[in-house]
């Protein structure tokens, strides 16, 4: 997972917590309020709250499924495909090779899946899959 994949997931989840956050809250504000003080507002402002909560969670779990089908199988090399890196200074090195300014295609078994992450991590160089 790329440090740009890391920060999608970690927002979508940080929305869903707020959410629940608010959603508690709430909750503990209706259970509170006396008898007969229950408002439509109240279970209004509740049916918002876990409908939005259900909603990012749901984004959350959607975008998990996606990293989750671009994993490597156990053998440690990517599943198929082309992966083409870009330094953004010419001769940059990393995993044991110099990469250019120009955009270089490699077969994705070049690299094992820890290079890989390496290389989607390093802010020197722009690593696009397939």
């Amino acid at each position: 997972m790329n440090t740009q994949q890391k920060n999608k997931l970690k927002k979508l989840t940080k929305a869903a917590d707020d959410l629940q956050a608010q959603g508690v809250a709430a909750l503990k504000s209706f259970e509170q309020a006396k008898p007969g003080e229950e408002s439509v507002a109240a279970d209004k402002h509740l049916a918002e709250v876990e409908k939005k909560y259900s909603e990012a969670k749901a984004r959350v779990e959607e975008y998990q499924a996606q990293l989750d089908a671009k994993k490597t199988p156990a053998t440690g090399k990517p599943t198929s495909g082309k992966i083409t890196i870009t330094a953004k200074k010419d001769g940059f090195r990393r995993c044991g090779m110099a990469h250019p300014a120009e955009p270089t295609t490699h077969p994705a078994e070049t690299f094992t899946a820890k290079e890989l992450a390496i290389l989607e991590d390093e802010t020197m160089l722009v690593v696009v899959r397939g």
